[in-house]
């Protein structure tokens, strides 16, 4: 009797006890193994591995203060629920390293003192955000603060979180704001680890480079990860610096001297990678604004040799493309003043990335001005990635041509466009000869070098050659001076944000750093609500998110009862 009891005891409690058995294993392998699951279809919740590597080699305190906190309509909500699962992500990986705290900005004084704290956040770096919230029958205006300020080892960098609105839908910045959580986290880590011992890039002068105020937005950028600076160029020896990890080439307009050729091709010989931004073609838009036409003439810039011996040459063409962006022209009068329409500008190609290679993969739309081909040379040891390519529909017209406003008339047909997939931007990657070997260099005294002669560079040396200095040039408003972010054409009023997207690649891709390209490309579904349907049912959506959950766990408790009660009530 007391067998069958005790039968009928485990049989009533078995379930109970093998969901403790469970539950005490699955404690167990935690303990002796740290597993995270993630089961979302697109794996948003999921850390890459070089950003949990960086985490777990953490050996003080990263402290972070989060501002985007306090009154915030359902946007700016999402967006701080989706820093605050980044950041417990982030903690379940560098554990008692990574903290963090979410605070109020207005709670940080009161009257004059609040202001100054205010102010305070924005000297370090934040960027306030007004925000205007239209309901039905009120509007409500907020300025809030959606950045952060990370904390190590005494030093702090401050990172927004909210990217620039450029007239673009607010939906979508928040989109791709929270697509790229990770990547301005990660990369303000970097940085803060890096301190001030960073890869130092310099932008070449002395040759009518790009300006500053033409590069300020793409200089920047590559200031909140790396030590950014400006060089001349010239037959100094060693006016390039030792400790120089990446030069920057963009846009020169006259030709380099024989000794400062020296110096970029022993740059190169010493493993150090050239990105080369080159306009190989001269078009005056001042001219073409005031006659309606300007001239496009070939340009010597005297590295052509050097290209040509590392595997590419810049050709002295202009791309036109069918794909491409508009052009403010002047179509008639309308009212005694003048009427200006956008019409499409072939000389403006708009290239859409492919997903060949780690550099563009991932990103958006991109608008070149004025663009070259490239062409890839046989080079031993060297190869070749073509990474940005025209459209279907184009052509390149070899200069000298002239470019006139007659082009907006031309139909985009097979017969004006008769080529394809024309090479815009190369990658070079090997063991590149120089271009003074078994020649005459310089005059130089061997005892006054600097630095050691080579021929060859070694095997894992890079570059990239670019066909246009547009990709890196941000437009200047002439009524200012004040420069727009790199990647918008204010008369078209269109963000072409795979510009600064691609540029940052290659920087990274060219120092070593490409675990940061993942990041920056990371892409996922946010299912947004439709506002227009909220606002026109939001009783009712409401009412029925609040009586389904009900009614379900009150239907689950009956079919519950009924299959306990025809189990039990027997005595089995």
């Amino acid at each position: 009797m007391k067998i069958k009891e005790l039968q009928k005891l485990f049989s009533r409690w078995r379930g109970i006890l093998l969901m403790f058995m469970v539950l005490f294993g699955a404690n167990a392998l935690a303990h002796w193994r740290f597993i995270r699951l993630d089961l979302t279809s697109n794996r948003r919740f999921t850390l890459s591995d070089s950003t949990i590597a960086m985490l777990r080699r953490l050996d003080d305190i990263v402290y972070v203060r989060c501002f985007l906190e306090g009154e915030l309509n359902a946007d700016f909500r999402k967006l701080r629920q989706e820093i605050r699962e980044l950041f417990d992500e982030m903690r379940a990986y560098a554990g008692s390293h990574f903290r963090y705290e979410f605070v109020n900005p207005y709670s940080l004084g009161k009257g004059k003192d609040l202001r100054e704290a205010l102010r305070q956040l924005e000297e370090e770096g934040l960027q306030p955000t007004n925000v205007i919230d239209r309901s039905a029958d009120k509007a409500s205006e907020t300025i809030i603060y959606p950045g952060a300020i990370f904390h190590y080892k005494g030093r702090r960098e401050a990172v927004n979180f909210l990217q620039a609105q450029l007239n673009r839908d607010p939906l979508t910045v928040l989109h791709q704001s929270i697509e790229s959580l990770e990547y301005e986290c990660a990369k303000t880590i970097y940085s803060l680890l890096a301190g001030d011992i960073r890869k130092r890039i310099y932008f070449t002068r002395g040759h009518g480079e790009l300006g500053s105020y033409e590069t300020v937005d793409i200089y920047t950028a590559l200031s909140e990860m790396y030590s950014v600076h400006k060089i001349q160029v010239n037959d100094r020896l060693g006016c390039i610096p030792e400790d120089a990890a990446l030069l920057v080439v963009a846009g020169p307009d006259s030709a380099f001297s024989e000794g400062a050729r020296f110096n970029l091709d022993q740059f190169v010989m010493r493993g150090k990678p050239i990105f080369w931004l080159l306009d190989k073609v001269e078009v005056n838009m001042d001219t073409m604004a005031a006659y309606g036409f300007t001239p496009a003439l070939p340009r010597e810039l005297n590295i052509e040799d050097m290209l040509f011996v590392y595997g590419a040459r810049v050709n002295t063409n202009l791309v036109r493309d069918v794909r491409c962006d508009v052009l403010p022209v002047i179509t008639g009068q309308y009212g005694g003043k003048p009427r200006t329409e956008l019409m499409p500008w072939y000389f403006y190609p708009v290239v859409v990335s492919d997903e060949s290679h780690m550099i563009t993969k991932g990103l958006s739309n991109l608008r070149l001005k004025y663009a070259s081909t490239v062409d890839t040379i046989r080079a031993p040891g060297v190869r070749k990635t073509i990474l940005l390519r025209s459209s279907e529909l184009s052509h390149a017209a070899f200069a000298p041509f002239r470019v006139g406003l007659h082009f907006v008339r031309m139909p985009p047909s097979r017969e004006n466009f008769p080529k394809s997939n024309l090479p815009l931007v190369v990658l070079l990657e090997g063991r590149f000869t120089s271009v003074f070997k078994d020649r005459i260099a310089p005059k130089i005294p061997a005892d006054s070098l600097p630095f050691k002669v080579r021929e060859e560079s070694p095997d894992n040396t890079r570059m990239i050659v670019c066909g246009t200095s547009s990709l890196i040039s941000n437009v200047v408003d002439r009524r200012n001076g004040q420069p727009f972010p790199l990647g918008y054409e204010p008369a078209s009023r269109t963000y072409f944000s795979g510009n600064k997207q691609f540029v940052l690649n290659c920087v990274n891709y060219l120092l070593g750093d490409s675990w940061l390209i993942p990041l920056r490309g990371k892409q996922f579904v946010i299912r947004l609500l439709d506002r227009t349907r909220v606002r026109e049912n939001g009783t009712t959506i409401r009412l029925l998110n609040t009586l389904i959950p009900i009614l379900g766990l009150s239907l689950f408790g009956i079919i519950f009862s009924i299959i306990y009660r025809s189990r039990y009530s027997h005595g089995y």
